[in-house]
């Protein structure tokens, strides 16, 4: 069958799904682009409108969710997407999960399928009598369709046309996987991880089922440098193995991890991809300890009037230093150490130690 397409026809075919590929690589851009790729189609063959779809389909209903397409009237599209998708006698034959690519004429009836109430109030009007169809399937509950149209007064499509669009259809299917995912598995975190950025404390590390990172933001952290993010990533993978392991019998797990001059704090919780028993993603929220606690002593000293030796040894405190520590560390007396710390309890109205831990955690 191959010997329908030539050599220029190949060319153009690679560089119309080249150029599909490019254009889906995020989840806002897809129906622009497949609106895109059926424009680029009429390069290949002549037809009046076209659309690439999506649906779900739940207990034999469908449910159209995304409708790329072109040339369609605005009457037209509206009353289908209200209606007459519900009557559409084509649905049932591409919801399925193997290759279906077919033209009307080749699997209805015509006599019979001019009778319908489909075929009466759509089809004709609407100019969609000669139909190149298929489908681009994803998974077992996400589908997509293909359809090229011509009315009643043009000529049905070729043989020719047809490999056209069988050729290029595992290449629409990749795609449609492809926006599936990016859609439907990494369940909308896309929407708000850009946000994170503007919260240097916290960072997210996201792991796929075979615990290769499929996102990270740790490196545009100011405080977390390349060994310590390095080392991140190798206890949280540590982690998402011991969940692994334990078959997801703790669906949340939380640890405080002591690094060199860093404190963090660990929360991994892992979340199952919808219809997917065997697929899940491993989310790991990490919280810098001890730049949140400096930045959290910054508000104190500003607000309280501390001075920065009542500071520095307030951050060696609650480091964990004792008084002799501290001495040795800032290489002042024990005496001084005890004067700072009175004043430093006095104005922050505590008693203690204890009190301070209290009102920063």
């Amino acid at each position: 069958m191959l010997s329908y397409l030539t050599s220029s026809r190949l060319r153009k075919i690679n560089e119309i799904i080249a150029e599909l590929y490019t254009e889906t690589e995020t989840e806002t851009e897809t129906v622009k682009a497949y609106s895109n790729f059926l424009n680029r189609m009429r390069e290949l063959i002549f037809f009046e409108k076209a659309n690439v779809f999506f649906y779900v389909q739940e207990n034999g209903v469908f449910q159209i969710e995304e409708f790329a397409q072109v040339d369609w009237k605005d009457s037209h599209l509206e009353q289908y997407l209200e209606f007459y998708y519900i009557l559409d006698d084509v649905l049932p034959l591409i919801s399925v999960n193997n290759t279906n690519l077919f033209r009307s004429t080749d699997v209805f009836n015509l006599h019979e399928r001019r009778k319908t109430k489909y075929y009466k109030e759509l089809v004709r009007p609407a100019g969609l009598h000669y139909s190149l169809e298929g489908n681009i399937f994803t998974n077992n509950c996400y589908y997509g369709g293909v359809g090229f149209y011509r009315s009643e007064d043009k000529k049905d499509f070729s043989n020719e046309e047809l490999e056209i669009i069988r050729f290029m259809r595992p290449h629409l299917s990749n795609v449609a996987k492809k926006h599936y995912e990016l859609k439907n598995n990494r369940f909308n975190i896309v929407e708000f991880l850009p946000l994170l950025s503007n919260f240097n404390n916290v960072s997210i590390v996201i792991f796929d089922n075979n615990l290769e990172v499929i996102f990270s933001n740790l490196s545009s952290k100011q405080n977390i440098n390349k060994d310590v993010e390095a080392d991140l990533v190798v206890r949280s993978r540590k982690f998402c193995t011991i969940l692994k392991e334990a078959h997801f019998s703790k669906p949340h797990i939380e640890a405080k991890i002591e690094l060199p001059k860093n404190s963090f704090y660990m929360e991994l919780s892992y979340v199952k991809l919808d219809k997917h028993e065997n697929e899940h993603r491993f989310i790991v929220m990490i919280y810098d300890i001890s730049n949140m606690l400096i930045r959290t002593l910054m508000k104190f000293k500003d607000t309280h009037g501390l001075t920065q030796r009542e500071f520095e040894i307030l951050r060696l405190v609650l480091s964990g230093l004792n008084n002799n520590e501290i001495c040795s560390t800032l290489h002042i007396s024990l005496p001084t150490v005890k004067k700072h710390l009175t004043s430093t309890y006095e104005k922050l109205g505590l008693k203690g130690k204890h009190q301070l831990i209290n009102i920063l955690t």
